[in-house]
């Protein structure tokens, strides 16, 4: 299971988490994250490293 956790440990609203959930199930994420190894698998570090709007 995978969660995300905001710097000071305030809960996030909605509007993020939402975005957030669009944006990782996309088909262009999922081409992207697929690019240096053929996997969708991957960690923190290389999630990170991923450019958000």
């Amino acid at each position: 299971m995978n969660f995300v956790d905001t710097v000071d440990g305030s809960e996030m609203s909605e509007e993020p988490v939402r975005g957030s959930r669009v944006l990782f199930d996309s088909s262009l994420y999922n081409a992207y994250r697929r690019i240096p190894n053929g996997s969708t698998k991957g960690n923190a570090t290389e999630t990170n490293a991923v450019p958000v709007p």
